[in-house]
């Protein structure tokens, strides 16, 4: 090697020395700590969360496939534990139990680690916690051990965040809660915290509804809380929907006499609620067997609570046949009225006259949109009332015997009515040998050629009962 070449390598590595140890003055300033220090549990760096409800630390490693342990032992708060790293590069994080056992996995976060010191030097833990996405949660009075391996230089930072938990956390601890009482209120310690109530329904035919107020949401973010509905037997009924600071979940048509589960779900540590629970009764039942009774000329208004509340009402007919109902019904409403056996007679729109048996039980189903509503009334129409007409019993023309010419016309007339003030609805003349004698109109007759024909004259009356006389008309 020429003396040149040996020159120029003392030059690099002077200049690899200066770089590396620049590097660790750097490191050094963010208080970093190298694992060669701490790289088995025995010599783990021991964190004190004595230090405050939050702190932070950051660390690093100027080279690759390397392990850092930190010892953690809580006291009697929760601790939930975020990971930040600068780096693109995979960075594994996760947590040992006092012998070593791994519990879990930690998320890592990529974030502008600088972005999140102050002027002051100090570290902004509102910027961290807001950025906070994901982490894991340390139960109280437990050590643990926090494992980080490194694949190559680099620098990350992990905080802490200490909280009393709140005491309702799952089904088995859910707070009692009244409807239509106070309000509950709570605040996330982490995020995703969750808060769990239980109520009774009361007696009777009623409809739920969540009243929820997020008082923490901003119109960047309005959803920092949601509510959920679980029946006694902790399965999912319903979702609470909303987009607002305000999410009004319900109406929910529930089982009487119950016990059901509220469970809130905080997005963010440091999201507010208040969450209490209104009743209002039904106008009418859910199904046809419990269907109530309505009295006629009476307005009844009914309203779809949501889109699957389905009304029933029940009337029974008198001996009258025809009934009008009156109806104003909005958009998205259907009424139908159905027969003892569940068969629709006709579908209601407006107002409308029907025709029913008597003594008869009829129904009013009432359906539709989440919303909807209408005005529903009956009454019987009256029939008309009806005259009483005479019958008639005997009838008598002005011949029974007749001879006629050939050619020759002759009129029959009624002699005389039985009795006289029967009710005339028509009179008719027949002839049993049209050929020979012909009735030109009314009772006038004609004979047409030699023989004999009966003409019979029907008397019927508006009562329809009927009489009838005969003549018997010869033709020479």
């Amino acid at each position: 090697m020429s003396k040149k070449q040996k020159t120029v390598g003392v030059f690099c590595l002077l200049l690899l020395l200066s770089l590396w140890f620049g590097w660790a003055e750097q490191a050094s300033a963010f208080g970093l700590k190298f694992a060669r220090e701490h790289s088995s549990m025995s010599t783990a760096y021991v964190e004190d969360l004595t230090k405050g409800e939050m702190f932070v630390q950051e660390n690093g490693e100027s080279q690759g496939g390397v392990t850092h342990y930190y010892k953690v032992s809580t006291n009697s708060k929760h601790a939930s534990l975020y990971f930040f790293t600068h780096n693109t590069r995979p960075l594994e994080v996760s947590v040992l139990n006092a012998n070593g056992v791994k519990l879990m996995d930690v998320p890592v976060i990529q974030a502008n680690i600088g972005n999140f010191k102050m002027a002051t030097g100090d570290y902004d833990t509102d910027a961290i916690f807001a950025s906070a996405a994901s982490g894991v949660v340390l139960k109280p009075n437990t050590t643990y051990y926090i494992k980080v391996d490194v694949e190559s230089s680099y620098r990350y930072l992990y905080a802490f965040d200490q909280y009393q938990d709140n005491n309702n956390k799952d089904f088995g601890s859910a707070k009692t809660m009244s409807v239509d009482l106070a309000s509950q209120v709570g605040t996330a310690q982490t995020n995703n915290a969750e808060f769990f109530y239980k109520f009774q329904t009361k007696k009777g035919n009623y409809f739920y509804r969540f009243n929820m107020a997020n008082t923490s949401a901003t119109s960047a973010d309005p959803r920092l809380a949601e509510v959920y509905l679980y029946d006694k037997n902790k399965q999912l009924v319903a979702k609470g929907q909303g987009s607002s600071r305000t999410v009004m979940a319900g109406p929910w048509k529930l089982n009487q006499n119950q016990t059901y589960y509220a469970r809130v779900v905080c997005a963010k540590k440091g999201s507010h609620f208040s969450l209490s629970i209104t009743s209002f009764n039904d106008e009418a039942a859910d199904t046809m067997l419990a269907a109530g009774v309505i009295a006629p000329k009476k307005d009844y208004i009914y309203r779809i609570q949501n889109d699957a509340d389905v009304d029933w009402i029940k009337f029974k007919t008198t001996t009258q046949k025809q009934y009008k109902v009156f109806c104003k019904a909005g958009s998205g409403i259907q009424i139908q009225l159905k027969d003892a056996k569940g068969k629709t007679v006709t579908k209601i729109t407006k107002n409308t006259t029907v025709s029913l048996k008597t003594n008869a039980v009829y129904y009013f189903k009432i359906f539709g949109a989440s919303g909807s509503s209408c005005r529903l009334s009956y009454e019987q129409v009256k029939a008309a009332a009806t005259k009483k007409y005479i019958s008639v019993k005997k009838i008598t023309l002005n011949k029974k015997t007749l001879k006629l010419k050939k050619g020759k016309t002759y009129t029959l007339k009624i002699k005389k009515v039985t009795p006289s003030n029967a009710s005339k609805k028509s009179v008719k003349f027949t002839s049993s040998k049209k050929k020979i004698v012909k009735i030109v109109k009314g009772g006038k007759i004609k004979a047409l050629k030699k023989g004999k024909s009966v003409i019979t004259c029907t008397y019927t009356a508006k009562d329809k009962t009927k009489k009838k006389a005969t003549c018997k008309v010869t033709v020479k």
